[in-house]
């Protein structure tokens, strides 16, 4: 799913991008389908998914989280959310866009850029700009999880199997904070993709692919329901 603000969903006109807004979101999406699910998440997303996870284990099975835990390093959380917030200008071609990716993932880019154009939209002036709401960037929106504790206080909530998939190349996480998830999450999973760097628009699934199917297929029968917390 495309979370509010971003892709083909609809960007919010009160600038509503709070995490409480998200999860709701995702919960609305649950509740759709109409039975718990695994839900998969990678940066940001992975955060909202986690916190869902951690307030409604009823509507969650199993969360697996690619390259995020709740210790977030916010001096470089900020280097890419700057990288984006300079993207609002737009790019003279394509190939400029792969270019601030590169910085944002860490890696070089694939030899094959041409999937980055469908996530970006034309503007009036024939730049090329990312199809999200600059507006998702503030900072009230995004540095409360990490400075103001909200991530690692949900992480601790946690009951639900969790598998945290780690780039080798990350430019966000490291090994103390997959330790620090650890002594919080002592169920938890890990693994590390090999040649993958911090996951951003326009990446290939397919290395997360096959770990987050073996995850699935090796959970146990689903917990009894419980009360989701509040």
């Amino acid at each position: 799913m495309d979370l509010r603000g971003h892709g083909d969903s609809d960007w919010s006109g009160a600038d509503n991008y709070e995490f409480d807004d998200y999860v709701a979101d995702v919960l609305a999406t649950i509740a759709q389908v109409g039975e718990p699910a695994l839900l998969i998440g990678a940066s940001m997303g992975g955060h909202i998914a986690m916190i869902a996870a951690a307030r409604f284990p009823d509507r969650v099975s199993a969360l697996a989280l690619a390259d995020v835990t709740p210790w977030v390093d916010e001096d470089k959380g900020d280097e890419i959310r700057n990288a984006m917030r300079q993207a609002r200008h737009g790019f003279a071609s394509v190939e400029e866009a792969a270019r601030m990716v590169d910085t944002m993932r860490g890696t070089p880019s694939q030899d094959d850029i041409s999937g980055l154009r469908r996530h970006m939209r034309t503007g009036p002036d024939g730049r090329f700009y990312w199809r999200w709401d600059p507006a998702m960037l503030a900072d009230e929106h995004l540095r409360h999880g990490g400075e103001g504790g909200l991530l690692v206080t949900e992480a601790r909530r946690l009951t639900r199997p969790v598998l945290l998939m780690l780039a080798e190349h990350s430019t966000v996480t490291d090994p103390a904070q997959a330790s620090a998830f650890k002594a919080a999450v002592p169920w938890l999973q890990t693994v590390t993709i090999e040649g993958a760097g911090h996951m951003v628009t326009g990446d290939l699934n397919d290395t997360y692919a096959e770990h987050i199917l073996v995850f699935a297929n090796t959970l146990d029968t689903p917990h009894p329901r419980e009360k989701p917390h509040r």
